[in-house]
């Protein structure tokens, strides 16, 4: 039993060394001054991460024990959620550190924050977070960073990543060394012990990357949690494979490498930039002629320059390069977008030019339009379109834009050779008669004309299909009575 020396409403806070060693015995004390000005408001905020409260009180208080003995194995030590007043936390004093106070607080989160998950386990009865194996001790770590982040880079804890981020093993086959410089997937799987640097560093980093990258809350993490962390990723964003959505923006800014390279100075490397805009100058053009393309980052990175994928959703009128490269410390890059020469009269294409990197897809649309500038004919219609013999119909005709000179749409009525759905003889209508043309003006998109029959008569319906031309070519059968 140590000796206590202080009590909150939720602790109790002992010292293990013997007052008969004056040295240890005071920096032992001046940590459990520190643990007590702090431990209520941190029990709070992880009571409040971790959506549970009333495990504790004047009834169950957690037993906090500065406690040299577990060193050099243990920096904390604890044995989970007990309701009979038998929790315990065992802190080492960190003596003879200047940082020690604030070493001992982060210390504190950390294993106070394995306490709640199998407090939490245990009173939801679905165990999501399990302090023991390697998804655990990341959260806990994290813990320890959000809520006391001096102390947690005091406490030695930072970087946590090194060890995953820089994998290496080396194996033999036939006494010839195999280097595998691949970063094992510690998140479709957890590893069963809380003391491998290569798992919980991989956890860290994937926490990190779903609370900075994707900008889920730590509380959200926490409550959404399933047996690993990328069950975790589908309940917080209803997709599959967060394993490969992370590894590939990892890669692409920080990639695997056979060396020891990478020498973080913490364990949150998000946000990587992200693309956030494709711009075209200018945004229409003649075919034939160039428009430029600018894609951009959120933020330039600096170590490294980066790949990205390019891409015309129809290359028949506007080709891209496959990739273009944004330059390290840059923030955006430009090339070119080409345009065939097309001759003649077309319909003004739309291309959706997109570009992607690390699973961000953005896009602009870019109009080409034909150099010779002409009316096209969209549609045709007949209002009525049935009469009575003698009686007349109104022709409309609607082009797909309109254009700054007038547009001549050529207009004839032709035999239909007795009835709707036989197709026309190619002769003047005996039925039907309209002028040669209508004359869609400038900057207009519609004209109409007047389509005269010729007297009633007995006998069955007669049919006229009435013909409008301009670039492209439409029918419409007009049935007289």
């Amino acid at each position: 039993m140590g000796i206590p020396v202080a009590l909150t409403e939720n602790f109790v806070y002992e010292i293990a060394d013997s007052p008969l060693n004056p040295a240890g015995f005071g920096e032992a004390f001046r940590r459990t001054a520190a643990l007590a000005a702090t431990c209520e408001a941190d029990l709070t905020t992880l009571e409040t991460l971790f959506g549970v409260n009333g495990g504790f009180g004047s009834t169950n208080r957690v037993n906090v024990s500065i406690d040299s003995s577990i060193a050099p194995k243990y920096l904390g030590f604890n044995e989970g959620f007990h309701n009979d007043g038998t929790t315990k936390i065992q802190i080492v004093p960190f003596a003879g550190q200047p940082t020690a106070d604030e070493a001992v607080r982060a210390i504190f989160v950390a294993e106070m924050a394995e306490v709640l998950m199998d407090f939490r386990n245990q009173i939801t009865g679905k165990p999501t977070w399990d302090p023991g194996d390697s998804m655990g001790e990341a959260l806990s770590r994290v813990c320890a960073a959000v809520v006391r982040p001096k102390g947690y880079i005091d406490a030695g804890l930072s970087p946590g990543i090194s060890r995953w981020m820089n994998y290496l093993n080396i194996s033999f086959v036939q006494a010839i060394p195999v280097l595998d410089s691949h970063r094992p997937n510690f998140v479709d799987k957890d590893d069963i012990t809380d003391s491998n640097p290569v798992s919980f560093g991989c956890g860290i980093l994937f926490i990190y990357y779903l609370l900075s990258q994707l900008g889920h809350s730590l509380e959200e993490i926490i409550a959404k949690a399933s047996l690993t962390l990328g069950n975790t990723y589908e309940n917080l964003t209803g997709q599959p494979n967060g394993w490969t959505t992370f590894t590939d923006l990892l890669d692409l800014y920080f990639p695997e490498l056979p060396i020891l390279a990478y020498q973080p100075t913490g364990d949150n490397l998000f946000p990587l930039p992200r693309l956030v805009s494709l711009t075209l100058l200018p945004a229409s053009v003649a075919a034939g002629e160039i428009a430029r393309a600018t894609v951009k980052l959120d933020a330039p990175f600096a170590p490294i320059s980066l790949n990205v994928t390019t891409l015309s959703l129809d290359p028949s009128f506007a080709t891209v390069p496959p990739k273009v490269t944004i330059p390290a410390n840059s923030q955006k890059v430009t090339f070119v977008v080409n345009t065939p020469f097309i001759g003649g009269v077309f319909k003004t294409a739309s291309v959706v030019i997109c570009a992607s990197l690390g699973g961000i897809t953005v896009s602009a649309t870019l109009e080409v339009k034909p150099t010779v500038e002409a009316g096209i004919l969209k549609s045709l219609s007949l209002n009525p379109s049935t009469v009575t013999g003698g009686d007349t119909s109104e022709g409309t005709v609607t082009l797909e834009a309109a254009v700054s000179t007038p547009t001549l749409v050529g207009i004839a009525a032709l035999d239909s050779g007795g009835g709707p759905g036989i197709i026309p003889r190619i002769a003047k209508s005996t039925t039907a008669s309209v002028s040669p043309s209508v004359t869609v003006n400038a900057g207009c998109t519609q004209a109409t004309f007047l389509i005269k029959t010729s007297a009633a008569r007995t006998g069955p319906a007669r049919t006229a299909t009435i013909v409008a031309g301009a670039v492209v070519t439409k029918t419409a059968v007009l049935t007289v009575e």
